[in-house]
């Protein structure tokens, strides 16, 4: 899921979720619009706006879609993967509907503070995340112990 009408040395954030024509589709098919008051304006704008004016339930969907096709994107690029329009939108409506299945599942509040702890014995947590650029075949990894 690329953009067929131009290759760009670099993608925007805006040219991936407002401006590539692969994905207005995704948009008008959510009957979600970009507000023509904003519709120049940058990707973070555009979700404060959202977030500010726009109902929860509509929010949500955006977040859901913007997450999908974030996910999309990344499998083209690093797998060559195409993921067709019409698939990604028939998951965003089922997956919020899973996230409420598991909000409702959710204790209403924590039954005791929860504090970072050691694991017991001679053992060692580990949290690390990688990231590869192609073009430049730079790359970058995190460790936290």
């Amino acid at each position: 899921m690329v953009c067929g009408e131009k290759v760009m040395a670099t993608e925007t954030l805006e040219h991936i979720f407002h401006d590539c024509p692969s994905n207005a589709s995704i948009w008008v098919d959510l009957q979600i619009t970009w507000p023509s008051e904003i519709s120049d304006s940058c990707l973070q704008d555009w979700l404060f706006y959202i977030v500010q004016v726009f109902p929860i339930t509509l929010s949500r969907k955006v977040g859901c879609a913007l997450w999908f096709i974030w996910n999309a994107w990344n499998q083209h690029v690093h797998n060559n993967a195409i993921i067709q329009m019409h698939v990604l939108i028939q998951r965003v409506e089922p997956y919020l509907l899973e996230l409420d299945v598991v909000y409702e599942k959710l204790p209403g509040r924590l039954i005791g503070p929860e504090r970072w702890r050691s694991p017991d014995g001679c053992y060692l947590k580990i949290n690390f995340d990688a990231a590869f650029h192609s073009p430049s075949r730079t790359s970058c990894a995190g460790v936290v112990i």
